[in-house]
């Protein structure tokens, strides 16, 4: 009889023991760092401008520019900033950004978005006015006889008169 409650007394314990060894806890979900993003402006001009993306924790970041203001004002979703926008590498450090042909005198809105994961997402953004156009022509001294102008050249460019 002490035998058969030795023996039952062994069965339970190995049972506790065996359950207790079969978990695993390997099949926890695994936790995602969020990803941090960040935009600066470096440069700009009446038909560009330059700006900075960096991010941190991030598989993937993109960017997405607008000079439409109903659509500016809006917080724009992560999923809207990658599906208009254009892709960069996600990598340690900062990404330089030029977007050219830009309209002068307009104001951009310029978000940026990084990713980690599915669901795991951060945006920023900036607003820049690009400068007005540099005048090409000034008006110098004038008198009855004579008109002076200066001519404000472009690297490049030319100007006949």
């Amino acid at each position: 009889m002490k035998t058969n409650l030795l023996k039952k007394y062994f069965l339970a314990l190995s049972a506790a023991l065996l359950t207790i060894v079969s978990c695993d806890k390997g099949n926890d979900p695994e936790e995602v760092t969020a990803p941090e993003v960040g935009i600066s402006l470096l440069n700009s001009d009446s038909e560009s401008i330059t700006f900075s993306v960096s991010a941190k924790n991030a598989e993937s970041v993109a960017w997405y520019c607008t000079s439409d203001e109903e659509e500016g004002k809006k917080l724009l979703t992560s999923d809207f900033i990658f599906a208009l926008g254009k892709e960069i590498s996600a990598g340690a450090e900062p990404q330089t950004v030029t977007i050219p042909e830009l309209q002068p005198e307009t104001l951009y809105w310029i978000y940026a978005s990084a990713k980690a994961g599915d669901n795991v997402s951060a945006t920023d953004s900036i607003q820049v006015r690009t400068a007005a156009e540099a005048k090409v022509l000034s008006a110098g001294e004038v008198s009855k006889t004579s008109l002076s102008y200066h001519v404000n050249a472009k690297e490049g460019s030319t100007y006949r008169h």
